[in-house]
């Protein structure tokens, strides 16, 4: 292949590259003009700790209530270039760009167009949550990153894969177990059908990878290390908080838009979806979104850039009438996924798209049982979603012979 036409081929993949270059080194611009950005510097301080004469006691205590393997890695990190802020910075940096190029070439990959995967890798990238887990020291980039490992190992039936992306994920927020018991039953169910010895590996990878966090569990007795953060924050989980699961259905109105648009239709073009949605839209009048308890201790009043926003714009009565729409607007939204997951299960079509319409599910199961409310603990579902309802917009190439887009899995 000449080059000429190289380039023609890619001319889209060189504008993604060349587009995160300028969007990152505007980002990085920005971070480094500051001193610390909201916990980098707790979470400094534990890289330090695990960086200074490290040995495997100290998995078992150290002052956070996240898993450990993001401040061991960035220990590591530390330990080849230097603890000073930019240089841990640095390695977010790094994590990020691998995150947004294998998102890219999966998109492409299973679409077969790179300008559906520029745009949707775009949106990705400048959410302002992604922007700052892009470039500060934050922990929330490698279980997005694990995410991706986890479509790639489904999509071409990697057992090894799925266990790395297993552990990885695990070993940096226990939260990530939503996504691993969906892919987990996906290929529980199949081999169930099928009786297919790689989905036989994929599901039993799944459950190794989760073996590391429970040894940690044994040893810190509880799903996280003990910590004078416990007393702050372990009344509140546990439990399951509506007000939490609140948040998330408004964000799905609101993180996801342009997905939405594009299937507007297929989402919102059925008198019952209304009905359903304006039934149950009284459910935020009990339950309106604030700050959890926890957080207004700490004297934080918003859950987010969002809440923010539009306590500025309105004030802090008027944000309900506003999140009161996006409620009702949100609903609709939440059943088509629910919808989509009933007719797959009929159609015994246990794809990827099924796969990861049943983590959406486990995510608002799941997430509303944590200690606190933040907007910025959606955007897994991002990558999630944009994959799902891309499908049902532009269906892969390789689609069953039926209603419903299917992403093939091996």
């Amino acid at each position: 292949m000449s080059t000429p036409t190289s380039l023609r081929t890619n001319i889209w993949f060189i504008a993604f590259l060349v587009s995160m270059a300028f969007i990152l080194s505007f980002a990085w611009l920005f971070a480094i003009q500051h001193s610390h950005w909201g916990d980098e510097i707790r979470f400094v301080n534990t890289i330090s700790y695990f960086g200074n004469d490290f040995h495997l006691q100290k998995l078992v205590h150290y002052n956070e209530m996240s898993a450990p393997l993001p401040f061991v890695l960035y220990a590591m990190w530390g330990k080849l270039v230097g603890f000073a802020l930019n240089d841990l910075r640095a390695f977010s940096l790094i994590i990020a760009v691998i995150t947004y190029v294998l998102f890219f070439w999966f998109i492409f990959k299973t679409f077969n167009c790179q300008k559906l995967a520029y745009f949707s890798s775009m949106f990705l990238m400048l959410q302002p949550y992604m922007l700052g887990f892009s470039v500060f020291v934050f922990t929330d980039m490698l279980p997005i990153l694990a995410s991706i490992f986890v479509f790639y190992s489904a999509r071409y039936g990697k057992p090894l894969l799925m266990l790395l992306a297993g552990l990885i994920g695990l070993l940096s927020r226990q939260y990530f177990i939503f996504l691993l018991i969906a892919f987990g039953l996906t290929f529980f169910i199949r081999f169930l059908l099928k009786k297919e010895r790689n989905d036989m590996y994929m599901a039993t990878a799944i459950i190794l990878s989760t073996l590391p966090l429970g040894v940690l569990a044994y040893y810190w007795q509880g799903l996280s290390p003990q910590t004078h953060l416990n007393s702050l924050y372990l009344d509140e989980a546990f439990r399951f908080h509506p007000e939490y699961l609140t948040l998330y259905i408004v964000q799905l109105s609101i993180y996801i838009f342009p997905y939405i648009i594009l299937n507007v239709r297929k989402i919102y073009g059925n008198y019952s979806v209304w009905v359903i949605s304006i039934t149950f839209s009284w459910l935020y009048i009990i339950f309106p979104i604030e700050p959890s308890p926890a957080a207004q201790e700490a004297s934080f009043h918003t859950v987010g850039f969002l809440h923010k926003m539009v306590r500025s714009l309105v004030g802090s009565p008027g944000e309900h009438l506003i999140f009161y729409a996006l409620f009702t607007v949100g609903i609709p939204i939440a059943f088509f996924i629910l919808r989509d997951l009933y007719l797959r299960i009929r159609l015994k079509l246990y794809d990827l798209i099924f796969a990861m319409h049943l983590s959406v599910i486990f995510f608002l199961i799941i997430i509303p049982c944590s200690y606190l409310l933040w907007e910025k603990y959606f955007m897994p579902l991002i990558p999630i979603l944009s994959l799902s309802l891309l499908a049902y917009h532009k269906p892969p190439a390789l689609e069953a012979n039926s209603n419903l887009p299917r992403i093939k899995l091996p």
